[in-house]
């Protein structure tokens, strides 16, 4: 304590500190936490992290340039080696040419068809308005006539054959929208098919030929010459009438002949000369593309699990 009575030198109040009480605390106070209803205290929310002086100062794209590092670090695929390439490559080919060689093996083991070709020309008259479809529908009726079992079946009983196994060899087609119908038929040689093509024609011609109206034509001849009979013994005016109306519906009926389309052979049988069906280089091609899809992916999978 001061004797000159001006107070603690120490800058204090004039309060005395007693040793009960102790030195001031320097360590800030902290804040009261407020509670909840339930008395348990509140969580504090979390503070944020800012970047620090050492993030700020480092350069921009710093972290893409770690990255590259790692990568090109990191080891590189490796390469199939040649050895393993060249067999490979030596498996695709053997599997291709072994598919080659099957589907030539096919090819020869098929027996040679050979075909035997005619044309016929069936006339639409133009009279027999009804146009296009009127056409198409007279067209159609001759190409299912020459392949029907009326015309054929004689054929194939002729030359031991089923009508069914004829039938199958038979193709009939009108020739790019024309009125030429195309007979083909195939068999095992080539003068057989010309044989065959010109004995269908010939059967065909005939029923065509029948389909007219010649029995019609018949009946009213022969009631025209009983009723010319009667008129010779018996000149009646009813049998006059009889007479007149014969003549009419026979002169009709020669008309509708005349309208009538007649067809003709325009080119008669012939052999094509190539043979039928698909040609050698045909078979081999597919043969060479079927072990193409074939040795793709069986390369692909051996190779895949080199790799691993």
């Amino acid at each position: 304590m001061s004797t000159n009575g001006t107070g603690p030198s120490d800058g204090s109040n004039g309060s005395v500190v007693t040793p009960d009480q102790g030195a001031p605390s320097t360590a800030p106070a902290t804040p009261h936490e407020p509670e909840c209803a339930t008395g348990t205290p509140r969580t504090r929310p979390v503070p944020q992290v800012w970047p620090t002086a050492a993030d700020r100062d480092a350069p921009a794209g710093a972290g893409w340039d770690a990255l590259h590092e790692k990568i090109e670090e990191s080891p590189a695929p490796q390469a199939m080696p040649l050895r393993e390439a060249r067999r490979l490559a030596q498996l695709a080919l053997m599997i291709v040419l072994v598919c080659v060689g099957l589907a030539g093996g096919v090819w020869f083991l098929i027996p040679t068809e050979y075909t035997g070709r005619t044309e016929l020309l069936y006339p639409v008259a133009v009279e027999q308005s009804t146009g296009f479809l009127r056409e198409d529908r007279n067209l159609t009726t001759q190409l299912l006539l020459i392949g029907s079992r009326a015309v054929v079946e004689p054929v194939a009983g002729a030359h031991g054959v089923t009508v069914e196994d004829l039938q199958r060899r038979v193709t009939v087609e009108v020739v790019d929208s024309s009125e030429i119908i195309r007979v083909d038929v195939r068999a095992a040689d080539r003068a057989e098919a010309v044989q065959l093509a010109g004995e269908l024609t010939t059967r065909y011609m005939e029923i065509s030929a029948g389909t007219r109206s010649a029995p019609a034509r018949e009946y009213v001849s022969t009631e025209l010459d009983k009723t010319r009979a009667a008129l010779r013994t018996n000149p009646a005016p009813n049998l006059r009438e009889r007479e007149r109306a014969l003549v009419a519906q026979l002169d009709s009926l020669t008309t509708a002949d005349l309208a009538r389309p007649v067809p003709t052979v325009l080119v008669p049988p012939f052999s094509v000369s190539a043979p039928a069906g698909p040609g050698v280089d045909v078979a081999l091609v597919t043969g060479a593309l079927l072990g193409v899809l074939v040795a793709a992916p069986v390369v692909l999978l051996r190779a895949r699990r080199r790799r691993r």
